[in-house]
């Protein structure tokens, strides 16, 4: 009778435990410096299979040559990490938090396609102004 019982709570636990690390969060904040920070001046809704949308990100570099747009168009998915700074706190945001004119950090999510303007996937981006 006591092994029965046990055997019936472990067959319990088991997919308890499975399921519970199953659905844990894979990670939080990207640390470290920001890969590229810039303005956004393109927003677009994509929702394909894991793809949310895209992102146009640009920022003027100027250089002793002179000076250029250096643009980047992330691939925004459903595991991008979005926050919103304001007064120095992050919140979590969302895509449709997103948009033209705002001050952006980003951080890379894999390798970056030499194309102009480059294509990346976000790992995470913060809304800073």
């Amino acid at each position: 009778m006591k092994r029965t019982r046990f055997t019936l709570l472990l067959g319990l636990l088991i997919p308890l435990l499975a399921l519970t690390v199953g659905c844990a969060p894979s990670g939080g904040a990207v640390g470290g410096e920001a890969d590229f920070t810039g303005e956004v001046t393109d927003v677009q809704h994509v929702g394909r299979g894991d793809v949310v949308g895209t992102v146009l990100v640009e920022e003027k570099v100027v250089t002793q040559d002179g000076e250029y747009l250096d643009k980047y168009v992330l691939t925004v998915k459903v595991d991008t990490l979005i926050l919103d700074e304001r007064g120095g706190d992050r919140r979590s945001a969302t895509f449709e938090a997103l948009a033209v004119g705002q001050r952006v950090q980003i951080w890379f999510s894999g390798p970056v396609k030499e194309s102009y303007p480059m294509q990346v996937d976000a790992g995470q981006i913060v809304i800073v102004k």
